[in-house]
């Protein structure tokens, strides 16, 4: 069975998270790590480089869904929109988040940070992106098991005093 990263940035620009998978150091260590395709959804952002070495590498701007994607991958790096988080934790998949810095608010950083310190995912950052790569395959991650209305009723009655 051939290994999949998929790389989704949403619909925004995020160059940074481009340039650091197109990086050859990081590419070389997908391979190490036993990857054979990279699929790259890319938004607005700079061109995939098409030329990793022992990787195929597959690239699209949008896509009206992106289950399919994250079904067949083995490892998913997303940008921090909760959608596409959410999706891959759903589907049980190992999951490194980077945020991208340059949105004007700090929710998506708030929320891959809290994810992380429950550890059900990496939180990684462009220029370290390498190193979140290599922790998502020595830490074991939680596997995320979704809430539920009675849970979360419970919590506000403890939070107000009723339970």
């Amino acid at each position: 069975m051939t290994k999949r990263v998929l790389v989704t940035v949403g619909t925004t620009k995020f160059d940074a998270l481009i340039c650091a998978i197109n990086d050859a150091s990081f590419q070389f260590e997908l391979v190490r790590l036993g990857y054979h395709v990279l699929v790259v959804q890319h938004g607005r952002s700079a061109s995939v480089s098409k030329k990793a070495r022992n990787l195929e590498v597959q690239a699209f701007d949008y896509a009206a869904s992106m289950q399919e994607q994250v079904q067949m991958a083995d490892l998913v790096i997303s940008h921090a929109g909760a959608g596409s988080i959410f999706e891959a934790l759903r589907a049980h998949k190992k999951l490194v988040v980077v945020a991208n810095d340059t949105l004007m608010d700090d929710h998506q950083q708030e929320l891959a940070m809290e994810l992380a310190k429950r550890k059900l995912i990496v939180h990684g950052h462009p220029h370290a992106l390498l190193q979140s790569l290599q922790e998502a395959h020595v830490h074991e991650l939680l596997q995320y098991e979704p809430g539920t209305a009675e849970n979360i009723a419970k919590e506000i009655d403890v939070a107000m005093g009723f339970g």
